[in-house]
C-alpha cells in the first residue's frame, strides 16, 4: 500500500473510533462526572427529604417529590443525593469540556416550557439558582393546578 493511503486509512479509522465514543459513551462519562460532584453524601429518601426541608412550606408532599424526581431525571443524579442547596452553576452544571453532549439544562428547560403552557404562566429558570428555588417557584406554580388538589 501506499504510504499515504495507509496514513488516510488509519487516520480515518482514528476519527470514526473517535466519533463512536463520543456518540455511544460520551454521555455515560457526562453521568459520571456529574455523580461524582456528590460523592460522600448521605442520601436522603424523599420522605424524610419533605420532611425536613419542606413540611412546613405549604407545597404538597407530591409536588415536592416530583420536581426534585424531575431534576433527577434531566441532570441523571439519584434524587436521594439531591440536597435543596445544589446549585445548578456547580453541582448541577454542565460537565466542563461536554457541553454539547450534556443536555441536562436544555430537558429541564423543554419540561418548564411544556409546564408554561399547560399552565399558562412564564417561569424564568435562569433566576432559579438552587435545588429550593426550583422546587418552591414550580411547585407553586404547580400547586394552583386544580389536578393537584389536596388529598
Amino acid at each position: 500500500m501506499h504510504f499515504w493511503a495507509i496514513i488516510t486509512l488509519l487516520t480515518a479509522v482514528a476519527f470514526i473510533g473517535i466519533l463512536g465514543w463520543v456518540i455511544f459513551r460520551s454521555p455515560t462519562y457526562v453521568n459520571k462526572i456529574r455523580r461524582s460532584r456528590f460523592e460522600g453524601r448521605s442520601p436522603l429518601d424523599d420522605d424524610s427529604f419533605y420532611e425536613r426541608y419542606y413540611s412546613s412550606s405549604g407545597l404538597q408532599k407530591e409536588i415536592v417529590v416530583s420536581m426534585r424526581h424531575e431534576i433527577e431525571a434531566a441532570f441523571r443524579v439519584p434524587a436521594q443525593m439531591l440536597l435543596p442547596t445544589d446549585r445548578f452553576s456547580t453541582e448541577l452544571s454542565v460537565v466542563r469540556g461536554w457541553e454539547y453532549v450534556d443536555d441536562g439544562p436544555d430537558e429541564i428547560y423543554l419540561l418548564n416550557r411544556n409546564r408554561e403552557k399547560r399552565l399558562g404562566v412564564q417561569i424564568s429558570l435562569a433566576e432559579l439558582k438552587t435545588v429550593d428555588d426550583y422546587i418552591r417557584t414550580v411547585g407553586a406554580f404547580e400547586s394552583r393546578d386544580p389536578t393537584h388538589s389536596s388529598r
